[in-house]
């Protein structure tokens, strides 16, 4: 018995032994972690590193993995731990522990929420927003992808009363009609309504008439699928959303889509709206004409017609001259600068029309392009009449860069794209997109006084007389002028031959820039240099 009791004893001296032998080398590797270059970042960099991270994370799959520095060593879990910044934005559904300790953490900082109904169970994600809405006067920003049955199911028991830090509010509900369900009853009546600056309700029915208590609102977007709503609805008259807007004086963006309020000939009426950068629209074309004629803007306001479905040439011929209204500053704040850059191209069953005040490079490829705002995005019927209607309505006169893709060639015919050009006399540099080289040199070899009426231009003239930068991108040169076989040396040939001439006449094209074209060699190139000061290519 006494062996062992003494061995006993000899093993909790050696774990004893063990465990401070283990703090020591904790100790240690604390030590030598200290003496990292990256230890001596002062914490307040370390903090801001974690939370580009998490911003990082939160857009994927996994939008807590940021978390696993809080494993790596005890300085940066200390970090973590203690800059509340890195768990107010809680992403649900998510784990009740999770949840409750991101929001212990988060200490006094105002949360945001952003929750998704996904493949997530409806008990899950109502268990997850339970929890958080209980402390719904600490959200600032609410952001819920889910069905209007799973709102309702956890959203009575809260008013937007209680939420005296609100601040967005974003309900959008998965695709179907069966999830467009009544009016969100957080709109209903509140006395004391939050402070509310982004409200963004997409297939959730929505309230015009009580959206007026929201004065603060910057930000609206309110809308639909084609087609998508229902019989809950109240009726949305054209009265009703010029009262409504009247009171939102501060608005900076305002986004209808597919709900636009019937047109009233009896409304005479005009809304100023004073702050507004952003207008976006889309539905019924008439009624899309109607709101912007009872709509006064700044003229420096960015306006977006798109997503239109034509059902006749006449109305886009009665709808264009609202557009045109804010082109020219009849129903803007200040007068509206010239359109300085053009892209068109075709998207869906329409020409997609952008144009924006300030010059865009038109090194810029297609793509880049796309993530710049323009000042006008327009849709315009796929047809001939339509496009020569437009572009001679909306003064583009001034432009100087100009991008084209093939779909223009291949809609319009070619005196009709030369009489389209000819009202562009100051465009400068043209980005072909996916032409055939032998449409280009079409384009370039026009005299446009072939094509006006007689009278309205100088014999020789050729179209865009100021044209001196070219980019051909993605131009197709495999395929002969008037045959279907290949013959590349033939199209190079023409163009020399187009570009020689506009030389001869003073209309030199000076700088010409090849991306990623078919069916043309290193020689070929070589050749264009003859007439051409600066040619930039490739090598694809």
């Amino acid at each position: 018995m006494d062996d062992g009791n003494g061995r006993e004893q000899t093993r909790e001296e050696l774990q004893l032994q063990l465990q401070q032998y283990e703090h020591a080398i904790m100790r240690i590797r604390t030590r030598l972690n200290t003496m990292l270059p990256v230890s001596r970042l002062p914490f307040e960099v370390l903090a801001d590193i974690f939370g580009y991270l998490a911003l990082l994370c939160r857009a994927t799959s996994r939008p807590y993995a940021w978390v696993h520095v809080t494993h790596v060593c005890q300085t940066w879990r200390q970090v973590a731990i203690q800059c509340p910044t890195l768990w107010a934005d809680l992403v649900l559904p998510g784990r009740p522990d999770c949840i409750y300790a991101a929001m212990k953490r988060a200490k006094a900082i105002p949360l945001t929420v952003t929750a998704s109904e996904g493949i997530s169970s409806q008990e899950k994600i109502l268990g997850s927003l339970k929890i958080v809405m209980r402390n719904i006067h600490r959200i600032r920003s609410l952001e819920l992808t889910i069905s209007w049955n799973t709102f309702a199911s956890f959203s009575r028991d809260f008013a937007l009363s209680e939420a005296p830090l609100l601040q967005k509010l974003q309900l959008s509900a998965p695709i179907g009609l069966s999830q467009i369900g009544r009016i969100p009853h957080v709109f209903n009546s509140c006395p004391d309504p939050p402070p509310l600056e982004h409200i963004d309700l997409y297939r959730y029915c929505y309230p015009w008439p009580r959206l007026r208590d929201y004065t603060k609102l910057k930000h609206l977007r309110l809308g639909y699928d084609i087609h998508s709503r229902n019989s809950h609805e109240e009726t949305v008259t054209m009265a009703g959303v010029l009262d409504t807007l009247e009171a939102l004086h501060l608005l900076e963006t305002l986004d209808i889509q597919n709900d636009l309020p019937a047109i009233d000939t009896t409304i005479i009426r005009t809304v100023t709206l004073p702050s507004l950068r952003q207008l976006a629209l889309s539905g019924p074309p008439l009624n899309c004409a109607a709101l912007l004629d009872h709509l006064i803007v700044p003229a420096t306001a960015c306006i977006a017609v798109t997503d239109i479905i034509w059902p006749t040439y006449t109305q886009f011929l009665h709808f264009l001259p609202a557009v045109v209204a804010k082109v020219v500053g009849a129903t803007t704040i200040g007068v509206p600068r010239a359109f300085k850059s053009l892209a068109l191209r075709r998207e869906g069953s329409s020409f997609e029309f952008r144009a924006w005040t300030a010059e865009q490079p038109i090194e810029i490829a297609p793509d880049y392009l796309d993530r710049t705002t323009p000042k006008m995005w327009l849709d315009i019927p796929c047809h001939t009449l339509s496009l020569i209607h437009a572009c001679a309505q909306l003064s583009l006169a001034e432009a100087h860069t100009l991008w084209l893709s093939s779909a223009v060639a291949e809609i319009v015919d070619s005196a009709s794209v030369i009489r389209i050009l000819s009202g562009m006399a100051s465009v400068n540099a043209v980005r072909f997109v996916e032409w055939d080289a032998n449409e280009v040199t079409s384009v370039l070899s026009s005299d446009r006084t072939e094509i006006l009426e007689a009278g309205n231009g100088t014999a020789g003239t050729y179209v865009l007389p100021c044209l001196h930068t070219i980019v051909l991108d993605e131009v197709k040169f495999n395929h002969c002028p008037g045959s279907g076989h290949l013959h590349t040396p033939r199209c190079v040939q023409i163009l020399h031959a187009a570009l020689c001439a506009r030389k001869s006449t003073g209309c030199e094209v000076k700088r010409l820039i090849v991306r990623n074209c078919e069916g043309v060699t290193e020689s070929q190139i070589d050749s264009l240099k003859e007439v051409i000061d600066e040619v930039d290519w490739d090598g694809q």
